[in-house]
């Protein structure tokens, strides 16, 4: 059966062909044998091309392993996964890879051609081209086997973009030619020649004439000829032409044969180079007066005479002088002619030029000197009596850089031209009325049609589209009808007359639009991409290979005599060498490095590999650089006539190491008397390892076989799985502490409280390789605390109960109380003139009672709102000394005065206005200083106002009791007081304090006090906001 492949020399397009040939050969002929199987598979199993085998039966998927190498992957990776076509196969073309497989299946047909895409190991997308064919089948005629031929297609990509630059930067203008009139012109064409479309389409041949330069009329008419009688060659040329507004401009072009609109026409496609070449046209006029000028200026300036048939010099300046090796002083003025001049070498360009000056015409001509190219201009500068020329006036350039961009130019026109013949570049023209497309012979050889199956209509060609990638072509076309783009362009795979499908690049733009704004005709290039997809991939592959090759390079390498010197080295960076090279070099090994663990790196590693050349031998070794060991590993192989060491650094993976074990040991220390066990994870490997006391914490057997991440994480609560996973990832990529609780299912079914703590270690690359960690069985910390939870929960609905119970039972109270106050008033008002001193007396005290009461109440209700957290503020500018201890002022002077206590004011601040909640406030201050008068028995009571660090404070300051230092830790408190029980001294609830602590935090003030027992009290109340509002 390999008969047919002896001369296939690597073409994996030919094998693919004839493996399907020969595969649909037997299973027409129905028989296939298994021996002709396993040779089919090593001829695919070569690396030329890949393969995947599909068992209908049983669902088993058997890729080839050049394509699982390919990838990245290996054997072992693949295998793990019950579904491999799925983790391979990017999701979205997987349902249309496996409705394709049915459809096979299903139908009649012994094959079918797809395109898809899957990842490699590094999620990189790859474009896979398959051909999937019926393998075998059962003696019913089912399918039972299907084999797929695949070849890596991602290389078409590259080209893609590369042709997006070249062709986004296009400046080509377009003109088409039919029975000498124009019959189409692009918007690039029409502004250089400064005519719109319409009148260009107008021009007559005379017009066309104007437009033309005088002196490149016949070089044009000549190009027209010879492309007009079908002359095959391309002719580029170089005209100049007169725009609309009388600028000369020049052209870089060429005329080309091209059926438009069913018609045999001539397209002349040209560039605008008028920035590459400039011509001198202006006569220079030169006098002493300039020769300082010139001496400035990157040219040169010469005049010479004609004397007796001899061409004489008699005049020379400007800085290319020196460049150009031209000398005035180290000739006599007679003897400075051109071969003195210029010398030998450009004797006869000059002669022959000036020949040509003296005969009265200006000349141009180039030559090359020193690797640089100059310009050389010639023009009559004195006539004689009978005009004839009798000096002539010259300047040379250095035009260099200008050659050099011509030359890039040429070979750009040279390569277009040569790519357009070649047939991988087509134009098409689109006629929106009627819906058909013209095209020239290029289009239809790169889709493999003839070229008389041409022109199509829109629809046709719509179906020559891959269906895939047809949305994506209208929606760019769309784009660009409606005027979002300058022009529509994509790359997509097209489908030729073999129904195969090819990348193609295809790029256009709207020429016309009817007056509804839509678009009438449309042109653009169609170019096959296929090559340069390959070239892609060609390209793609070395890349990697260099990149692998680099990335095998060690740290350092050393070369051995066969007497164990070192004899040379090399290393990335000379901060690895161990030691200076002097110091090495021409030593032996043994008396450079240490005993490797008391054995002799000779004995025990050279001659090792002496007995078995070829044969690598790895060892660590260390040494002592800067008062620190470092750390190497060291692979050493013998080639026969000297010895190659590879070095590799490895002291961070060494101390990570050391720290690990150091770790361990303190864990193993730690976890003897605590609930806790210590866990050691493989990240490259996904290896996990387990104490006993992790065993003995989920409640587990212990392993003996190597468990892995997946062994832990499905022990782990299902609600908390998440977070422990986001908390890894976290530590593993952005260094966050490793600190997660969560719960977990024993063995037994328990669910259990977890603390777990990791650390992350990495290589000297950064790049996580280790993880290690304990686990705390934290469960009955954590349901202690869920108790105390509950707790609290309840505490908090008690204490809002009460705070509620008190509002209630307070306002039941002050209505009746209320009450009796006013009829009590009423009877006394009724009876004064009768009533005695004692009665009187009793008033008073009924009074003073139910004033007390309300107060009372007034403090419950005020306390009750606070805790309920219902007291609604209402923020406002309030003038502390006006608004609230003026008005006081009057009340508590009065009473002051009845205990014969000094009662003052003193302002002292430089503005009193803050903002607050005008009630609170005032509760504040009007509480404050009623307990320093009832807590005063003799002396004084001052409101005093100031300003501190930018804030407001106002002290009341009072010569009273004091307070002992036991009880200033609960003044806060509600409900307390200093004296309690009924001994105690004064009246009062204990609220009082406590609603003052409240209100200052409504108003965004701070309360702070100082006492001494027996020796008076200071409270002072600080408004924070008081500079805001100053």
């Amino acid at each position: 059966m390999l008969d047919d492949y002896k001369n296939i020399n690597g073409d994996p397009d030919l094998l693919i062909r004839l493996l399907e040939k020969k595969v649909n050969d037997l299973i027409h002929e129905n028989v296939l044998l298994r021996n002709e199987n396993k040779n089919l598979k090593i001829t695919l199993n070569s690396g030329k091309v890949f393969w995947w085998e599909y068992n209908l039966i049983t669902g088993e998927v058997n890729i080839n392993p050049n394509l699982i190498q390919n990838l990245g992957y290996t054997s072992d990776e693949i295998n793990e996964f019950d579904d491999q076509l799925k983790f391979l196969v990017y999701p979205e073309d997987y349902s249309k890879l496996i409705k394709a497989i049915e459809k096979l299946i299903a139908g009649n047909d012994n094959y079918i051609s797809i395109d898809y895409r899957i990842k490699d190991k590094n999620e990189k997308t790859v474009w896979i081209s398959d051909t999937i064919s019926v393998f075998e089948r059962d003696d019913e005629g089912t399918p039972i086997k299907l084999l797929a031929i695949s070849i890596n297609n991602d290389e078409k990509k590259r080209f893609e973009i590369a042709l997006h630059k070249m062709l986004n930067n296009s400046l080509f203008g377009f003109v088409i030619f039919k029975d000498e009139k124009i019959v189409f012109v692009n918007e690039n064409a029409s502004k250089l020649i400064g005519f719109s479309k319409e009148e260009i389409l107008s021009f007559t041949k005379d017009d066309i004439a104007r437009i033309i330069y005088p002196d490149d009329i016949e070089l044009f008419i000549k190009q027209y000829r010879e492309y007009e009688t079908y002359n095959p060659s391309i002719h580029k040329f170089i005209f100049r032409i007169v725009n609309k507004s009388g600028k000369i401009i020049w052209l870089n072009a060429n005329f080309s044969n091209l059926i438009f609109n069913g018609n045999e026409t001539l397209q002349l496609t040209f560039i605008d180079i008028t920035d590459l070449i400039r011509t001198e046209e202006e006569k220079l006029q030169i006098s002493e007066d300039f020769i300082k000028t010139i001496q400035e200026l990157n040219i040169h300036i010469f005049r010479f005479k004609k004397v007796n048939d001899e061409f004489i010099n008699t005049f020379s300046a400007g800085k290319l002088a020196s460049e150009l090796d031209i000398s005035k002083s180290s000739h006599s003025r007679d003897e400075r002619n051109i071969l003195t001049v210029f010398g030998k070498e450009h004797y006869e360009i000059f002669h022959e030029n000036f020949e040509k000056a003296f005969d009265g015409n200006e000349t141009v001509f180039s030559f090359s000197k020193n690797k640089k190219w100059y310009t050389v201009n010639l023009v009559p500068y004195q006539l004689d009596s009978k005009g004839n020329t009798i000096e002539i006036l010259g300047k040379i350039n250095d035009i260099t850089s200008r050659y050099e961009t011509e030359q890039k130019i040429r070979k750009t026109n040279e390569r277009l031209e040569i790519a357009h013949s070649a047939g991988n570049i087509a134009w098409w023209e689109l006629d929106y009325e009627t819906q058909t497309v013209e095209c020239d012979k290029n289009y239809a050889t790169i889709l493999g049609f003839d070229e008389s199956e041409f022109p199509i209509s829109f629809e046709e060609r719509l179906k020559l589209i891959h269906p895939n990638h047809l949305p994506d072509v209208e929606e760019k076309v769309q784009e660009h009808i409606k005027r979002k783009t300058d022009f529509y362009e994509i790359t997509y795979l097209a489908k030729t007359k073999a129904g195969n499908y090819k990348w193609v690049y295809d790029r256009g733009k709207i020429i016309s639009r009817n007056e509804f704004d839509e678009p009438s005709k449309m042109i653009g290039v169609f170019m096959d991409v296929s090559q340069l997809k390959e070239a892609e991939a060609k390209y793609k592959l070395e890349a990697e290979k260099g990149n692998a090759i680099l990335k095998a390079i060690p740290d350092s390498m050393f070369i051995f005599d066969k007497e164990y010197r070192y004899v040379d080295y090399y290393v990335k960076n000379p901060d690895l060498l161990f030691a200076p090279p002097e110091e090495f070099l021409g030593k032996r090994v043994d008396e450079v490095l240490p005993p490797i663990n008391n054995e002799n790196i000779l004995d025990q590693h050279f001659q090792l590999v002496t007995e078995h050349p070829g044969k690598v031998n790895t060892f660590e070794y260390s040494v002592i650089k800067e008062k620190e060991p470092r750390y190497f590993e060291s692979r050493v192989v013998f080639t026969g006539s000297f010895y190659l060491v590879m070095d590799r650094e490895i002291t961070n993976e060494k101390r990570h190491h050391l720290k690990v074990n150091e770790i361990a040991k303190r864990f193993r220390l730690a976890t003897k008397t605590a609930q806790m066990g210590i866990w050691d994870w493989d990240i490259s490997k996904d290896k996990l390892l387990w104490d006993s006391g992790m065993y003995k914490i989920y409640e587990t057997e212990k392993h003996n076989s190597i468990i892995n991440f997946d062994f832990w994480r499905v022990r782990i609560f299902p609600e908390d799985r998440i977070l422990v996973e986001k908390a890894i990832e976290d530590a593993l990529k952005f260094d966050k502490e490793f600190n997660p609780e969560y719960r977990i299912v024993t063995g037994s079914g328990k669910t259990k409280y977890i603390k777990a703590f990791g650390q992350v270690f990495k290589d000297s690359n950064n790049n996580p390789i280790r993880m290690i960690g304990l686990n705390m069985d934290i469960t009955e910390r954590k349901l202690m605390e869920i108790e105390l939870e509950k707790a609290k929960e309840k505490a908090e609905q008690s204490d809002k109960l009460k705070s509620e119970f008190l509002a209630q039972m307070s306002h039941e109270i002050r209505t009746p109380v209320n009450s009796l106050l006013s009829f009590a008033s009423l009877i006394r008002e009724e009876m004064k003139e009768i009533i005695t001193e004692d009665v009187e007396e009793s008033f008073k005290v009924m009074s003073n009672a139910g004033r007390r009461i309300i107060r009372t109440i007034d403090l419950i209700l005020n306390m009750s709102e606070v805790q309920t957290k219902s007291y609604e503020a209402v923020y406002e500018k309030i003038d502390l000394y006006e608004e609230i201890i003026t008005e006081q002022n009057h009340e508590f002077k009065f009473i002051a005065r009845e205990k014969g206590l000094n009662f003052s004011v003193n302002n002292n601040a430089d503005n009193t206005i803050v903002i607050g909640d005008k009630y609170t406030v005032g509760q504040i201050f009007n509480n404050l200083i009623d307990n320093a008068i009832k807590y005063t028995r003799e002396g004084f009571v001052n409101v005093n106002f100031y300003n501190k660090n930018k804030n407001l404070c106002v002290e009341i300051e009072d010569s009273g009791i004091g307070i002992s230092e036991e009880y200033k830790k609960n003044i806060f408190i509600p409900f307390t007081q200093e004296d309690s029980g009924y001994t105690r001294k004064y009246e009062g609830n204990g609220l009082g304090l406590a609603l003052i602590k409240e209100y200052c935090r409504i108003n965004n003030a701070e309360i702070t006090f100082s006492s001494e027992k027996g020796n008076g009290t200071t409270f002072t109340i600080i408004f924070k906001n008081y500079e805001t509002n100053k």
